[in-house]
């Protein structure tokens, strides 16, 4: 009896396709965790109108000085490690919302406060872009 012969194609592409499926599996688990906690800029604007939520830019002094939520508390992310009992201290109870420019800034702030006791933390969907373009307050330098 002939032995059948195994493609090596089909070898070679199964492995990916379940590497492939896990990984995209993965990517939309942390996808539904990130969106978890994050809140609209119109609810945003809320919480820190209440008095219930601290808004907190953790974009450079610069990028803050160009145009920033109005309200917000400028600490950049070179400094959250640093300021966190500072944070901590001026939030009490309160929720901090952390935004940045793309979000990759806040969600590295989020580790860090998190692993420092800042614990009650949210971020804002659609970052600054998102919150100017609901028309919500904002400082600008002139």
């Amino acid at each position: 009896r002939p032995q059948r012969e195994v493609p090596t194609m089909r070898l070679f592409i199964t492995p990916i396709m379940v590497v492939t499926t896990v990984f995209l599996a993965a990517c939309a688990a942390s996808a539904e965790i990130a969106r978890d906690n994050e809140v609209t800029p119109h609810e945003a604007y809320n919480r820190q109108a209440q008095g219930v939520a601290v808004i907190v830019d953790v974009r450079t002094v610069r990028e803050y000085q160009t145009a920033h939520i109005d309200g917000a508390v400028n600490i950049p992310l070179s400094d959250v490690t640093a300021r966190a009992q500072e944070l901590l201290h001026l939030v009490g109870e309160r929720e901090v919302i952390l935004y940045c420019r793309s979000g990759r800034r806040a969600g590295i702030a989020e580790t860090l406060l998190r692993e420092r006791g800042v614990l009650n933390i949210l971020h804002l969907n659609g970052q600054l872009a998102g919150w100017v373009a609901e028309g919500l307050p904002v400082n600008q330098d002139s």
